[in-house]
Parts: structure tokens; C-alpha cells; sequence
């Protein structure tokens, strides 16, 4: 005899990686069953046993948090349904960079607001916390285990190097997956995924809560050209470096989601 168990959407909300945008999706499908939360502090954590405490005392059908990580809790009495949203990484650290000027209070990357993408990436690269931020970012958010987080050591270009197989691991296991840059596309899925699990979910197309981008609507090889001239080769070639494992990753979900499609960079 099975066991019956509650299913639960799971969002590990990823910072500037359209997470505010999915949040709204999630308020209206679930109302006051929907509930965001986070620690104390910006370095807080929150571990698998300690999700597990959340979901089991509350009433939530769908939860929404920036310091949880995979692998989803192991339960009896609740299935986590995880979603994850990846964005190609030199995107998102230049949105980063414009929210980092347009709310400096909420980030640890805050940026005066005269300060250059250029000149802003340069200050990370010399700050043990902030290098952290530019290099690989997702895979470190992606490829923790159970109970511990992702494990990291420096590399040559001295930026991050995580360990890719249990990312790619941990992203296998997450069937609500998307992009940023594919949104609409990618959660117009989420509707047929969710029933499987007798999940009602409702998807209309919307404009992007809470975005610093003011060329959404680009394609991406434009929006990247831009980029590159705006800070030179060189620098834009040490960014690709600093990222090679985001880069990869975001390959991946592309080539999962979309095979037929050609790489939008």
C-alpha cells in the first residue's frame, strides 16, 4: 500500500535569475498555502532537515526561498516538487550590477551608482566574498549534497571551481525547470508537469516582476554583443572564463529544454 503525501512546490530561488516573476505566478495560483521565507542574516542557510520542519508545520502548497539547496528533503509525509530558474551567467551578473546600484542596501555587491560594470567586476574579483558572486555562482548553488554545502577550491584564472557532476546530478532530479531568458516558454510547461502529481497550476503569460533589464525583449547574441563592446574583449573573455562551469550548466538545461533549438549565445 502506497504512502499518501502532500506535494509541495518547491522554489530555490535564485538571486536575479527571474525568481520574483515566478513568486507572482506562485501568490496567485496558491494565495495565502504560498509562503516565502528566508533567515536572519544574507549568509544564512537553511539545510534539508530544517526545510522539512517548514513544510511539515505549516499548510503551504508551494514555498519560495534564496538559502535552501538541493537535493530536495527526503519525507514520508511530503513530496518536494523542486523549481529551478538558471540564467546565462554574464546576464545575470550584469543585472546583478544594476540592482546592485538601484537598491545598494539590499546587496553585498552594492555599487555606486557611477560605477561601471567594468570597474564594479574588477572590485569583486579583489574581495574574498564577492568573488564568490562572480565566479560560477549557480554551480556553487547547484551542487550541493544532502545535508552539506557544494564544495569548491580555487582555480587558475583564480576564480571558482565546483564539483559540475552533482550539479548536473541535482538539476536531473528537478523536472520544473526553466530559463530565464525563456520564461514564458519554459513555465508554460510547469501546467502538464503538475498534474502528473494532481497539482493544479495556472500559467498566463506576464511582464518580469522586479527586472533591471531594460532589453528583455532582445535576443540574446544582441544583448551579449552589447556587452562585450560596452567592456572590451578582454575583460568580457575573463568573465566566460570565471564562468566556464555556469556557462556549461546553462548548456545543459538549454540542450534538456530546448534540443532543437540553437544556442541563444
Amino acid at each position: 500500500m502506497s504512502v499518501s503525501r502532500r506535494n509541495v512546490i518547491c522554489h530555490y530561488h535564485i538571486f536575479k535569475n527571474s525568481g520574483s516573476s515566478f513568486d507572482k505566478l506562485l501568490l496567485e495560483n496558491y494565495g495565502d498555502n504560498f509562503l516565502e521565507f528566508d533567515g536572519p542574516f544574507r549568509f544564512s542557510k537553511i539545510n534539508q532537515d530544517e526545510l522539512l520542519k517548514v513544510a511539515l508545520n505549516s499548510t503551504a502548497s508551494a514555498i519560495s526561498c534564496h538559502q535552501i539547496n538541493l537535493p530536495v528533503p527526503t519525507s514520508v509525509d511530503v513530496r518536494f516538487l523542486p523549481v529551478v530558474f538558471l540564467r546565462h551567467p554574464l546576464l545575470r551578473l550584469r543585472s546583478i550590477h544594476r540592482f546592485s546600484m538601484e537598491s545598494p542596501d539590499t546587496t553585498i555587491a552594492a555599487a555606486e551608482v557611477t560605477e561601471s560594470f567594468s570597474s564594479w567586476v574588477e572590485r569583486c574579483k579583489l574581495n574574498p566574498q564577492l568573488i564568490q558572486m562572480l565566479s560560477n555562482a549557480q554551480t556553487r548553488l547547484l551542487s550541493a549534497v544532502y545535508g552539506r554545502p557544494a564544495i569548491a577550491r580555487r582555480d587558475q584564472k583564480g576564480g571558482f571551481e565546483l564539483d559540475m557532476d552533482q550539479a548536473k546530478r541535482n538539476l536531473d532530479n528537478v523536472e520544473l525547470l526553466a530559463r530565464t531568458e525563456f520564461f514564458n516558454d519554459d513555465v508554460a510547461k510547469f501546467p502538464a508537469l503538475l498534474e502528473k502529481y494532481g497539482v493544479h497550476f495556472e500559467f498566463a503569460e506576464s511582464e518580469a516582476v522586479n527586472s533591471t533589464s531594460t532589453d528583455l525583449m532582445s535576443p540574446i547574441d544582441i544583448r551579449l554583443k552589447k556587452l562585450r563592446e560596452s567592456i572590451g574583449n578582454q575583460s568580457f573573455d575573463e568573465l566566460l572564463a570565471l564562468n566556464r562551469q555556469d556557462m556549461a550548466l546553462y548548456e545543459y538545461a538549454c540542450e534538456r529544454l530546448s534540443p532543437a533549438e540553437p544556442r541563444p549565445f
